[in-house]
């Protein structure tokens, strides 16, 4: 104790016994103080006081959720390049003059079965929606041929020309639901039905185009991903999950090994998210009321 800080306790001393106050008194309050003081600290940060391997612990899981948030990122900026760049020089291609477009006809038996199928089912439906919209949205004029698909870069070119004039109906006019919802549904089975076109050619859709299929650079992508998945995060993140689960075992969660697309490694993070949470209350009600305890360890 220094010198100043002595002075200070005898003054202070002097001022109890010069009021006649009970010094065990004046002690036994300023124990309560220290102890409000304590509850607010931990109150404010329930994470000050904790054990290090507590404190180790926790920061291990916001790494891991940080990990699998840009796994999931990097994982769907690269399927988006790849898909963008193949559609991109497919469109041009399918546009250019027959004369200088690039031969990726495929197998004529294949187009001459999808052509009729497309001219029986789904072109009349996409037919019909589209002179739905451009009645409600005239200013949305739609010259492309959307009958009569000849090969898969046609079908792409009649997919990717509804999807833009979906986007544009629904961001113009959405008071249509049902509109909107057919909307919805006829892209999408646009383009099931273009992947499927492509997979029924010769090498399943990818092989025998010159012109990279959108659909086969995605599974490309997927393939990669969910392999330099399970060969890197999945280990960690299964064994982090199993350990805290030990402290909380009724803790609902997911099967963190079903993941070939990124939205599926996407629920994982969310799972790894709301585990993350769920512990840390966990920890921090066991120090509120004096239960702390650290994780056992394998």
């Amino acid at each position: 104790m220094s010198k100043e800080q002595a002075d200070d306790m005898v003054r202070l001393m002097n001022r109890i016994l010069s009021q006649q106050v009970d010094p065990k008194k004046v002690y036994s309050e300023l124990d309560k103080i220290h102890g409000a003081v304590n509850d607010l600290n931990t109150t404010i940060n329930p994470f000050g006081n904790a054990p290090k391997e507590v404190t180790d612990e926790v920061m291990v899981s916001q790494r891991l959720l940080q990990n699998c948030d840009e796994f999931v990122r990097q994982w769907g900026n690269a399927g988006l390049h790849a898909t963008q760049e193949a559609q991109k020089r497919l469109l041009e291609n399918v546009t250019r003059p027959p004369a200088t477009r690039t031969s990726n006809d495929g197998s004529p038996a294949v187009n001459a079965q999808f052509a009729a199928d497309y001219n029986q089912t789904l072109g009349p439906r996409l037919l019909e929606w589209r002179a739905r919209i451009l009645a409600h949205a005239s200013f949305l004029r739609s010259t492309q041929d959307w009958r009569n698909s000849r090969d898969y870069e046609h079908m792409a070119f009649i997919c990717k020309s509804a999807h833009q004039l979906a986007k544009f109906y629904v961001a113009w006019q959405s008071a249509d639901y049902d509109l909107v919802k057919e909307s919805g549904n006829l892209t999408g089975a646009c383009d099931s039905f273009a992947e499927n076109w492509s997979k029924a050619q010769p090498g399943g859709g990818a092989a025998q185009f010159q012109i990279p299929n959108p659909y086969a650079m995605q599974a490309a992508v997927n393939a990669e991903y969910a392999t330099k998945y399970k060969q890197t995060l999945e280990g960690e993140l299964t064994a982090w999950r199993d350990q805290t689960l030990k402290q909380m075992p009724d803790q609902q969660h997911k099967d963190y090994s079903l993941v070939a697309e990124p939205s599926q490694l996407g629920m994982v993070c969310a799972d790894v998210g709301s585990l993350m949470l769920s512990y840390r209350a966990k920890v921090a009600d066991d120090i509120r009321n004096g239960r702390t305890q650290t994780r056992s360890k394998k």
